[in-house]
């Protein structure tokens, strides 16, 4: 083959290694290659250049990446000490069942990593002993057994069971925690409920009416608002009920002009309910903020848990002997849930060991001596084995030593 051949070749398989990666990184359809468009684009790109087929996409570049990126990780896990998992089941549109399984551990340049390790689409029972079964089957494909430190799950009974089964420390996801916590206080509170049915009416209306629509951006832009759609509430979130009632009062002046020259007066709000729903949006605020702190990647949060409860209860114990009653139930729910959180010692320990909380954080001081005294025995332990294994290396190294000058 002449040379110029070897770089025409070359070059095609460089741009079609980089196609697989567009639709993959992307998350394009592959039916993209067969797309009038983009092969009239790559047409005037590089007029010489074969696109491959759907089928060859599928059957060559896609699982020639994929294995990739699978070798990558595992190489890169390997050489982590522990790894962490987060899991969650859930349910597609299709009414199908998945879980999800992701791994986080510190690589060999002390760099925080997070990836992917399976969707898996569970067609069994979502029993304990069916679930833990998936969870071992996915960490042993990826070599990772014996290094799972702990795993983060939904706070469901039969997940929670499963973990224990395998014999791994469980961890209730904290995020999920405060959103159980939004929705059953805000629930319970039914001083609230009349003015948020009202405020879900409106959005509902807006929603619905194309003429309320146009009415309303004219509206605002007469005084001179940001124009914003409204946010429509939804029974899985409790923080879109915080979107809800944020953007509502933020279009308070807006939606009432509007209702008005609409002939729709009875379904504006009253300034009694107004300064409910302002009063809510202050009191869960806090809480959105939160979730957002604990959801990261790319630092440590689990240290900051102890410090976030004790930070909320503060903020919803002052509500609420302000008279809030939605600050009431937030205070009962919290102290219900995290009753006994400076007792887990995962928590207690990572709170302790960050610089920027040591002990300052814990109600209870004996709380802290317990959580010292355990570490302290564990680095012991630590220091103990790890001398003993110097011990062991030493000793075969020189009984290789003594072979060699046998020899």
């Amino acid at each position: 083959m002449s040379p110029k051949k070897t770089d025409e070749s070359h070059r095609a398989r460089e741009i079609t290694t980089s196609l697989a990666k567009m639709i993959v990184k992307d998350l394009q359809p592959i039916s993209i290659v067969e797309d009038q468009g983009f092969r009239h684009f790559m047409k005037v790109v590089d007029p010489r250049y074969q696109i491959p087929s759907r089928k060859s996409m599928m059957t060559g570049e896609i699982p020639k990446l994929y294995e990739h990126a699978q070798k990558t990780v595992k190489d890169s896990m390997q050489s982590a000490s522990s790894v962490v998992l987060t899991t969650d089941m859930w349910t597609a549109r299709t009414t199908e069942g998945y879980l999800t399984l992701s791994g986080h551990f510190i690589d060999k340049d002390w760099q925080m990593q997070s990836c992917n390790l399976a969707t898996i689409h569970v067609a069994v029972q979502h029993t304990a002993d069916n679930i833990s079964e998936l969870l071992q089957k996915t960490t042993d494909e990826w070599g990772i057994t014996s290094k799972v430190h702990a795993v983060v799950t939904d706070n469901g009974a039969n997940m929670a069971s499963a973990v224990r089964k395998t014999c791994w420390k469980d961890i209730p996801c904290f995020s999920l925690t405060l959103n159980l916590i939004g929705k059953d206080s805000i629930k319970a509170d039914t001083s609230l409920e009349s003015s948020f049915e009202k405020g879900s009416a409106i959005v509902r209306f807006f929603h619905h009416s194309t003429r309320a629509t146009d009415k309303l951006k004219e509206v605002q832009n007469q005084l001179n608002l940001p124009q914003h759609k409204l946010i429509q509430a939804v029974d899985t979130r409790w923080n879109s009920v915080l979107y809800m009632i944020d953007r509502l009062y933020e279009q308070q002046q807006a939606i009432t002009t509007t209702l008005c020259l609409l002939g729709r007066n009875y379904m504006c709000l009253c300034d009694e309910e107004w300064s409910h729903i302002r009063q809510a949006s202050d009191v869960l605020r806090p809480f959105e903020e939160a979730t957002k702190e604990v959801s990261a990647e790319q630092y440590v949060t689990i240290s900051k848990v102890i410090p976030l409860v004790c930070l909320l209860l503060q903020k919803v114990t002052t509500s609420a002997d302000q008279g809030n009653s939605l600050a009431s139930q937030l205070a009962a729910q919290c102290k219900r849930r995290f009753q006994n959180i400076e007792h887990n010692h995962t928590l207690a320990a990572g709170t302790f060991l960050d610089i920027n909380f040591k002990n300052i954080v814990f109600s209870d001081s004996a709380n802290v001596d317990m959580t010292k005294s355990r570490i302290i025995t564990e680095m012991q332990a630590l220091a103990c084995a790890e001398t003993q294994s110097t011990r062991h290396e030493a000793a075969r190294d020189c009984i290789n030593c003594d072979t060699r000058f046998a020899c």
